[in-house]
């Protein structure tokens, strides 16, 4: 690519993230930072996706769910029902 802007930048960490690709799209992000990149708006959301992706994946990955997770989980969604509308679908 000729140039790399946050535009690009971006489109690479939501395509990574949607495809489950989440270690991938941190590391673009980090290098997006690097590469000198000023963040915006919409790459702060797909990297929002990406750890609240990673919360429910973990989640989901729990053998034991106890009072505490389960609050946890209750508290993080009711927090998030604006940026739902931004969520990519993914799969763990």
């Amino acid at each position: 690519m000729i140039e790399r802007n946050v535009v690009s930048w971006t489109a690479m960490v939501n395509e990574y993230s949607r495809f489950g690709l989440d270690d991938e799209a941190f590391r673009l992000f980090s290098d997006s930072i690097a590469y000198g990149i000023r963040a915006n708006a919409k790459m702060f959301v797909c990297v929002i996706n990406l750890c609240s992706h990673s919360a429910f994946c973990a989640f989901d990955g729990m053998s034991e769910r106890d009072m505490v997770s389960w609050a946890t989980m209750i508290t993080a969604l009711n927090k998030s029902e604006e940026k739902r509308l931004f969520q990519c679908s993914h799969k763990c």
